[in-house]
């Protein structure tokens, strides 16, 4: 039996301020979004990286072929 796995899309954005870092390692990727500090007269106490884990990250160039062939095609093919 097989586990549900899990992936992230990354969509291009016309962000240039987008801060992020995607790393893959053999069967799992992660990715880092960074939140830049917030300047104002308070003490902002809120995180500024957030971690997160899938079983694949595609990156904001990657085709819909690529995403499809990763993941659905093997549910077809059954």
């Amino acid at each position: 039996q097989e586990t549900i796995k899990i992936y992230c899309r990354l969509r291009p954005t016309d962000d240039d301020t987008a801060d992020y870092k995607v790393t893959h390692e053999f069967d799992d990727s992660t990715i880092e979004i960074r939140r830049p500090k917030r300047q104002g007269l308070y003490i902002d106490n809120t995180l500024e990286k957030f971690t997160f884990k899938f079983n694949g990250i595609f990156e904001p160039m990657t085709t819909q072929e690529e995403v499809f062939d990763r993941c659905a095609k093997a549910c077809i093919n059954r």
